[in-house]
């Protein structure tokens, strides 16, 4: 294994232009591909690559770079092609590219498929995103407990109470409205904060674009909202309830009432 490869795809010279390439070809290879289904993700990715070079519009040099192999830290053990990993930063998981996808789903639904299956699609891509991730800032003890005017929890409880942290749990209104009509058991955020919880979800949602209300469902008043966040997180990610492809790691897909239920068992009392 070379070691400048590892974990550096990012850093290739062939990183950008590839991403501008097939990001660019998109719509032409959907028009020649409209009737093709494909079994995997990935061979989705391989049509389009072979498609690209049978067509001329890489370079020898580009070529070359898209089909190093690198490395990723606890990912593929193997190793991937660079355009592989390029598709899969921009097409794959995007409506258009789901749209050829027809095999078996292995692990967490994607975000589409999950709405496809039901029948329920949203009338943009924008409308099924999840929210981003951002960074929590240090905040002074003063300021831990002061509630903002927005984002209530439908239900608060108390597992501490000398504590002044937040484990808390929203969702998206759409997310709720599918779970109710079709079934489909809605994508739940899992966070934890030093601030109050209505703050910290200003914070995130202030930062996400989305065409569907947020509804903060659930929040736990507690001493080390951290180390309840990291149990709850991996006893979901053992039942393979994490949503991999949503944007940012604390996305889950389970019931409120199945949350709800596993944090009291995490935190080993009844909740008040």
């Amino acid at each position: 294994m070379d070691p400048v490869q590892f974990n550096t795809h990012t850093k290739s010279p062939g990183w950008v232009p590839l991403k501008k390439l097939f990001l660019e070809s998109k719509d032409e290879f959907l028009r020649l591909h409209a009737d093709q289904r494909f079994s995997e993700k990935h061979l989705i990715g391989a049509a389009m690559w072979k498609w690209l070079c049978e067509a001329s519009k890489l370079s020898p040099e580009l070529r070359e770079q898209g089909e190093e192999i690198h490395f990723r830290r606890k990912k593929e053990k193997g190793g991937l092609p660079l355009w592989r990993l390029v598709f899969k930063a921009t097409l794959r998981n995007t409506p258009e590219i789901d749209a050829l996808f027809v095999g078996p789903r292995l692990g967490p639904t994607p975000r589409y498929a999950r709405l496809a299956e039901a029948g329920v699609l949203p009338a943009s891509p924008e409308d099924f995103e999840p929210a981003t991730s951002v960074g929590e800032p240090r905040v002074a003890p003063a300021e831990v407990v002061v509630p903002a005017p927005r984002y209530p929890a439908r239900d608060e409880w108390v597992l501490d109470d000398v504590g002044n942290e937040w484990l808390y749990v929203y969702t998206l209104k759409r997310e709720l409205d599918n779970f109710a009509s079709a079934g489909i058991e809605p994508l739940l955020k899992v966070g934890q904060t030093r601030q109050h919880y209505t703050q910290r979800m200003a914070a995130q949602i202030g930062s996400t674009s989305s065409h569907s209300p947020f509804v903060c469902l659930l929040a736990y008043r507690v001493r080390d909202a951290q180390q309840l966040e990291t149990a709850v997180h991996k006893v979901l990610k053992v039942q393979d309830r994490h949503v991999r492809d949503a944007p940012g790691i604390e996305w889950f897909q389970i019931t409120p009432e199945a949350l709800h239920q596993l944090v009291q068992v995490v935190a080993g009392m009844a909740l008040r």
